[in-house]
């Protein structure tokens, strides 16, 4: 910390509403609950991850189970005018593909997005001027990069499904 530190400013309120005697032991206690902070947002974030898996699990069974239950429904005519392979794919692939790579995606987009807003809320709580110097850095530069990268993002999404859509055919 820098010496003046606990002159004014919030620092100085929290550091006199503590009851502390010297600034080190404020800042020994400030390290510890900062530690402790992180330490209890590690554990909800597994326990979110954990929540993450069960229900995306839990739709995985659910659709599942309705498409195995359609199929059966449709009768054994059915079964044999169609590739059981292709029938179990659909009611087992189908159904785990969509929980594990779009939901679970999707989820975690959402966690990332709320973590960076809970950042931008408080930086800009903090100091709005730091937020505007941000802002003025991170965006050009985000900006130049993706114009940059863009077309050859595009020219690999292009090869890699022509490369799938012939590896799907065999």
């Amino acid at each position: 910390l820098q010496p003046d530190a606990f002159d004014s400013g919030w620092l100085k309120t929290m550091f006199d509403a503590s009851g502390l005697e010297s600034t080190t032991s404020f800042t020994l206690a400030l390290s510890g609950l900062i530690f402790v902070f992180i330490l209890l947002k590690n554990i909800v974030s597994l326990w979110i991850v954990r929540y993450q898996a069960k229900f995306s699990f839990s739709l995985y069974v659910y659709f599942a189970t309705r498409l195995q239950r359609y199929f059966y429904n449709k009768g054994f005519l059915y079964f044999k005018s169609h590739n059981h392979n292709e029938i179990s794919r659909d009611i087992n692939a189908v159904p785990a593909l969509f929980a594990q790579n779009l939901l679970l995606s999707l989820l975690g987009l959402l966690m990332e997005v709320a973590v960076l807003l809970l950042i931008v809320i408080s930086i800009t709580v903090y100091d709005p001027k730091i937020m505007l110097m941000l802002a003025a850095i991170v965006v050009p530069v985000f900006v130049i990069f993706y114009m940059s990268v863009k077309n050859k993002i595009t020219a690999l999404a292009a090869e890699a499904y022509v490369i799938q859509a012939e590896t799907g055919k065999n």
